[in-house]
C-alpha cells in the first residue's frame, strides 16, 4: 500500500516541478491584458470577410514576456462576429504594452445580421475571449477575456 502511494506521488511531484519550472525562475505569470483598439475591413468575399484587428497587449508582470501566438473569438452585441488565429513574435517588456495587428475572419451572413440590427441600438457591446501562447509556457495558453460597451450618438 505504502509502495503504491510512493509510486503515485512521484508523478505528482514531477508535474508540480514542471509547472514551476515553466515560468521564469519559478515565478507565476499574471495573464497579459488584451484590449481591442480597432477593427478595419481588409477584404470582402461572397461568404467571408477579412478584418484587421488592432490589439494592445499589456504586461502586468515585473519581467519580460515572449508571446508566440494568439487565438480569439470576438462577439458583437452578444452574437459571434469573428475568429482570429495568428502566430506572433512579440517580446512584451516588463510593465509595458505593445500594439499588434492580426487578421480575423467573419462570416458575411453574420456581418449582415449585425449591420441590420444596428439601426435600433443606442449601445454597442463587444466581448473577446481567447488565449495567448507564451514561450515560457510551451504549448499551454494563458486565457484572456475583455468586454466593453459604448453609446452611439444617433440623431
Amino acid at each position: 500500500m505504502h509502495r503504491t502511494l510512493r509510486l503515485l506521488g512521484i508523478p505528482v511531484l514531477l508535474l508540480a516541478f514542471c509547472a514551476c519550472a515553466s515560468t521564469p525562475l519559478g515565478r507565476p505569470i499574471d495573464p497579459p491584458e488584451v484590449y481591442l483598439v480597432n477593427v478595419v475591413p481588409q477584404g470582402a468575399g461572397m461568404l467571408e470577410q477579412t478584418l484587421r484587428l488592432d490589439l494592445r497587449i499589456e504586461n502586468p508582470n515585473n519581467f519580460d514576456v515572449s508571446i508566440e501566438g494568439i487565438s480569439l473569438n470576438l462577439d458583437l452585441n452578444g452574437k459571434h462576429f469573428a475568429t482570429a488565429r495568428s502566430t506572433l513574435d512579440v517580446l512584451l517588456p516588463r510593465l509595458a504594452s505593445e500594439n499588434v495587428s492580426i487578421e480575423a475572419r467573419a462570416s458575411t451572413l453574420d456581418l449582415l445580421n449585425q449591420v441590420q440590427g444596428l439601426g435600433s441600438l443606442r449601445r454597442i457591446s463587444y466581448s473577446m475571449e481567447g488565449k495567448l501562447f507564451l514561450d515560457e509556457l510551451g504549448v499551454r495558453g494563458l486565457p484572456f477575456q475583455r468586454s466593453a460597451d459604448f453609446g452611439l450618438s444617433l440623431p
